[in-house]
């Protein structure tokens, strides 16, 4: 690094009981000489999406890269491509939870003000063309740093195109029946005349994380990075739990990769879906409080397991363990399906045995 110059990298800090540990590189691959930052991870932690600024590897002045993580190490960054980047700003992504849907801020054609908030989501590994979120959330100024909640049904984003305090304000919509609503402001205990930008909240609803602008005596601006208590149930209706588990060959003990899914017992809507880590069989989701889930892990030359897991309202803020040993596939075995349902007194299957039987 030459002297007087700096570049944005991406750190990593973590928490034991309520003490953060001092920041440190989260990568040595992910590291470059260039501007790395604005990054989302997914809930299961192996699935990072970041902002690059390096001329030579992006089709604009900064696109969205990702990296996977594969044990404990971070592979080499890959450009999201040409259908999701553009020739123009592409920077501060959010990911949702399942890993599939992509919320960003940008300021290529076609938007409604200078930099708009915008989202993709992928089926397989392809990920469709960008849609722009519409005049519900976009202004004509500037829409940035989009948050979805983990519940998916919750979007901070910050904008300097709405009626508030100053600045940047914080907003927050919330989606009803699959359409956006319009956006609340945060209020005066989020936001001030000045600049607040980049709002997180724990899956739980219990602690909000963004940046906030303040006047330092000498009459400077300086940001920084502050945590907010949340009353309970005063931000976030939905609150979300985890399940954590590994899956394993039944026989050997063996760490499996292998596809697990998980269908809505009643509307049997597929709600998340992932692959366990190949080298230590992990895998982790974050899933809404209240709901059944049918829960299908699956590898080729094995039996598929199933499960039904009901997910409980939590305090303690620790996931629901559930392991899954695959039994290989042999002449003559069999396997017993667990999510099928009959009605009353009779032999006709109800609707919540669709997602097993599919």
């Amino acid at each position: 690094m030459a002297s007087g110059s700096y570049d944005e990298d991406l750190v990593v800090s973590y928490r034991e009981a309520d003490v953060w540990s001092p920041a440190t590189l989260l990568s040595k691959n992910i590291y470059s000489e260039f501007n790395e930052g604005a990054a989302s991870i997914s809930a299961d932690g192996r699935t990072l999406i970041f902002t690059m600024c390096d001329k030579g590897r992006t089709f604009g002045s900064c696109d969205l890269f990702f990296s996977r993580k594969y044990g404990e190490v971070w592979s080499n960054p890959e450009n999201l491509g040409e259908v999701v980047n553009s020739k123009n700003w592409d920077s501060q992504p959010s990911l949702g939870a399942d890993g599939n849907t992509l919320y960003f801020s940008s300021d290529r054609p076609g938007g409604l003000g200078r930099r708009d908030i915008w989202y993709t989501r992928r089926e397989d590994s392809t990920w469709a063309q960008p849609k722009n979120m519409g005049a519900i959330i976009n202004t004509a100024k500037d829409d940035v740093t989009p948050f979805i909640h983990t519940n998916g049904e919750n979007l901070i984003f910050a904008s300097n195109g709405r009626v508030g305090f100053g600045g940047y304000d914080l907003f927050m919509s919330e989606q009803k029946e699959s359409k956006w609503q319009a956006p609340n402001n945060l209020g005066n205990s989020v936001n001030n005349n000045l600049d607040q930008l980049s709002f997180i909240i724990s899956a739980d609803g219990s602690m909000a994380y963004f940046s906030q602008e303040f006047k330092k005596a000498d009459g400077k601006l300086r940001s920084q990075i502050v945590q907010w208590p949340i009353a309970n149930d005063s931000l976030v209706k939905n609150t979300s739990s985890y399940i954590f588990g590994r899956v394993t060959d039944a026989v050997s003990q063996e760490a499996l990769k292998a596809k697990i899914e998980l269908f809505d017992i009643f509307t049997n809507e597929l709600k998340y879906s992932t692959y366990s880590d190949s080298i230590s069989g992990e895998y982790f989701f974050a899933l809404n409080e209240g709901l059944s889930y049918g829960v299908y892990a699956r590898a080729k030359g094995y039996f598929f397991e199933d499960f039904r897991f009901d997910i409980q309202n939590s305090s303690s803020g620790q996931p629901d363990t559930l392991d899954i040993a695959l039994s290989p596939l042999e002449v003559g075995a069999s396997m017993i399906l667990e999510n099928i349902y009959f009605e009353l007194a009779s032999y006709e299957l109800t609707k919540n045995s669709q997602s097993e039987l599919k």
